[in-house]
């Protein structure tokens, strides 16, 4: 959970649950973006209304999170992890 791609996530999209984008990292909607090693993953997220039993999907929005899988340096030493999230 660490790295701007979170702080990314929390600030400009007002999104601060890990879960959410824990999910919608293991999205089967995956598709390949223009630039190398990087993917798409798409998602629904649903608000439902629920009366008396009866419940219903009343709004859908499509969520869309960029993966790098780019090997990046970090630190001084010889350290490498995933770019990962980009947003």
């Amino acid at each position: 959970m660490v790295g701007w791609g979170w702080t990314k996530i929390k600030k400009k999209h007002n999104i601060k649950k890990y879960s959410i984008v824990e999910w919608l990292s293991q999205s089967p909607n995956r598709e390949a973006s223009k630039i190398p090693k990087r993917y798409n993953l798409t998602g629904y997220a649903h608000r439902i209304k629920c009366n008396r039993g009866t419940c219903k999907v009343v709004e859908q929005r499509k969520m869309l999170l960029v993966v790098d899988h780019t090997m990046t340096a970090t630190g001084d030493g010889p350290s490498f992890k995933y770019f990962g999230a980009v947003t």
